[in-house]
């Protein structure tokens, strides 16, 4: 069984089950009301598909998502006035209290760098295997080289002598896993296929073999985000279960294919070693030709997607 078609069993588990809330970038507990959320001021922002991301800070006032640079300043220089230990992450990150110029908000402290020659993990055998937050960087600047969204910013920051990221943390979210365990409806215009074949591309391309209900999030506006990607970037080129994407979002497509290797390089050399980097690379290769595929076979019209 490979790992891809093990994660779609487990997603099925998860919902069907409910088991135990997930740590992630964002609180259950928090979220005034998943039904009728409370309004939030959200900036302009383009995005793929479906509703605006309501990342906001702890008086409900929207981030600069439109502006990076301002937004890393934020993660990078906020006083931190108060952390908590996440005991139900397995690396126990911190939740860190954030004040920057009066502004309140909170992310995510991950510090743990572990590598093993050899893992078995799920029933799989992992060379190489890392656990890093790295990675979670590395993720972050995949998904903005591609346009794919849905990652929570993240910087490289130190705190109390260890070196680590730090993470927007999704105020008023909702995991997945308690949303079928509280047995939540989606809202109406919820495109849940779409939304789940953009995260299964992502997935595929950053090797991701983690992913399950409690590390994707909803936030107040219903819009999804992707957490906890300390464990991606296997140093493998192949895409197990790559044929459960049958969609594409035709903006990450272009760019996926056009965007320089070069470029993708000077992101992520930084947070990548030698050998996940040239597998990420030919993982790239291996998803477009797969999707060149698709589309002569199935057609354009039936492969790819814009978004309204």
């Amino acid at each position: 069984m490979t790992v891809t078609k093990v994660f779609w069993i487990s997603l099925v588990l998860i919902t069907t089950l409910a088991p135990c809330i997930a740590m992630g970038a964002g609180v259950e507990n928090e979220r005034p009301n998943v039904t009728t959320p409370r309004p939030a001021i959200v900036d302009e922002l383009k995005t793929l598909c479906g509703p605006k991301p309501a990342l906001v800070d702890r008086d409900g006032v929207a981030l600069p998502l439109h502006d990076e640079s301002l937004l890393k300043t934020m993660l990078k220089k906020a006083d931190v006035t108060k952390k908590k230990v996440l005991e139900n992450g397995i690396t126990k990150p911190l939740r860190l209290d954030l004040d920057y110029e009066g502004r309140h908000f909170r992310g995510v402290f991950r510090h743990v760098h572990s590598t093993k020659e050899r893992m078995k993990l799920q029933g799989e055998l992992h060379r190489f295997y890392q656990d890093s937050y790295r990675l979670e960087i590395a993720a972050y600047e995949v998904s903005k080289q591609l346009g794919v969204g849905h990652v929570p910013p993240v910087v490289s920051r130190g705190f109390e002598g260890k070196d680590g990221s730090l993470q927007l943390w999704v105020e008023n979210a909702l995991s997945e896993q308690k949303r079928a365990k509280d047995r939540t409806p989606f809202p109406e215009d919820f495109d849940h296929e779409t939304n789940r074949q953009h995260m299964l591309a992502f997935d595929l391309l950053i090797y991701n073999f983690d992913r399950h209900g409690g590390n994707y999030l909803y936030d107040a506006n219903w819009y999804v985000w992707y957490i906890d990607h300390s464990r991606s970037f296997k140093v493998d080129p192949r895409l197990p279960g790559v044929e459960a994407l049958q969609r594409v979002e035709r903006t990450f497509w272009n760019k996926l294919k056009t965007v320089k290797k070069r470029d993708l390089t000077k992101a992520l050399r930084a947070h990548l070693n030698p050998m996940q980097l040239a597998a990420f690379h030919k993982r790239r290769l291996n998803l477009i030709s797969y999707i060149e595929t698709l589309i002569e076979e199935r057609g354009a019209e039936n492969v790819l997607y814009d978004c309204p």
